[in-house]
């Protein structure tokens, strides 16, 4: 029962957090509120916003409900181009999961189980792990990685048609962006699901102004994550990105 509870929050957690891209920031209040942008310059902002970014460390909270209701915390790190580590935490500090994504393999840590699966693959390239790197900083940071097919007004935002279907509202005094539309790349029964990612609570973060809460429904599940803590290009050892565990299984 144990094992089958850890899987099912594990894999709603995944779905969610990694099946879906996410956006956001601006650099000054209301800075483009007396102008109005086109297409090219919109995309020029949300995607040179984060150049300067290497990586980040948060400490996050997650709230799951729908199929599976679950809160816990968790340790997000993020690395350019291709690595990533996600660590859940239950109640007192005891690691339910160690999920580490450094390029072509992926790897997660059930220490309740005592078992580590890793799954391994050929197929990036070396421009596809910098695709991986635009997804990575979507979590968190936001760009629009995709080419804007339209643009609309609607009172005070923008609505932005983007080529790989998703459709974005941003606000158009800073260009944050406060909602998302797109389809799931995990297919239900009756074919993809509609899912829209929501943020808010935006604070200052250096020179920034980050998103501290977002929100990913899907009709059946609702995803809330909080950020309690964000470390902007720390400095990050090799431990950082290591899983000590269990044999490994390789599937």
């Amino acid at each position: 029962m144990q094992e089958k509870e850890t899987r099912n929050i594990l894999f709603s957690l995944l779905v969610l957090l990694f099946a879906y891209s996410c956006t956001t920031t601006t650099p000054k209040v209301d800075i483009y509120r007396d102008r109005t942008l086109d297409a090219k310059e919109i995309a020029e902002i949300l995607n040179n916003r984060f150049e300067e970014f290497k990586g980040y460390k948060a400490i996050v909270e997650f709230k799951l409900e729908g199929n599976v209701s679950q809160s816990l915390n968790g340790a997000l790190l993020v690395k350019k181009p291709d690595r990533l580590r996600l660590q859940g935490f239950a109640f007192g500090g005891i690691t339910l999961f160690d999920l580490l994504i450094a390029g072509s393999e992926m790897k997660v840590y059930l220490p309740s189980l005592n078992k580590t699966m890793v799954r391994k693959t050929d197929l990036y390239t070396e421009e596809e792990r910098n695709s991986l790197w635009k997804f990575y900083q979507a979590l968190l940071l936001g760009s629009a990685h995709s080419k804007i097919k339209s643009i609309t007004q609607e009172n005070d935002l923008y609505v932005l048609l983007l080529e790989d279907g998703k459709k974005v509202w941003v606000d158009k005094g800073n260009l944050n962006v406060l909602r998302q539309e797109l389809f799931s790349q995990v297919k239900s029964k009756s074919g993809e699901k509609m899912v829209t990612i929501y943020y808010d609570d935006y604070r200052k973060v250096e020179t920034m102004r980050l998103p501290h809460r977002i929100k990913i429904e899907d009709g059946n599940n609702r995803l809330t994550i909080k950020f309690k803590e964000l470390i902007p290009n720390p400095a990050f050892t090799d431990e950082d990105f290591t899983i000590t565990g269990a044999p490994q299984k390789v599937r």
